[in-house]
């Protein structure tokens, strides 16, 4: 398996982080592609308190799935395309 071991390098790790694979009760745009999560749609719901601020990130199944496999080290959320272009050369939204 390919993997990006130059996963970012994070300033500080959150106090609190929790992250589930939910259903859409609505139209949500998915952090890393913008692409639009349906209603009745699978996503990963990602929240957390970085430096006493929380946050939380929607991400759609194909996203969430190439961060889990590519990044295991983690990714800065809504940055996952520029780290994976980064680190293995190409733009998988050009491929998804």
């Amino acid at each position: 398996m390919i993997n990006c071991d130059c996963s970012i390098i994070v300033d500080s790790s959150p106090e609190i982080f929790e992250s589930k694979i939910v259903i859409a009760r609505k139209k949500y745009t998915c952090v890393e592609c913008h692409s639009e999560i349906e209603i009745g749609q699978r996503y990963e719901y990602s929240n957390g308190l970085w430096g006493g601020q929380w946050d939380s990130f929607k991400t759609c199944i194909p996203c969430a799935s190439i961060r889990r496999d590519f990044c295991p080290g983690g990714s800065e959320f809504g940055n996952l395309c520029n780290e994976i272009y980064d680190c293995l050369g190409f733009n998988y939204l050009e491929e998804k």
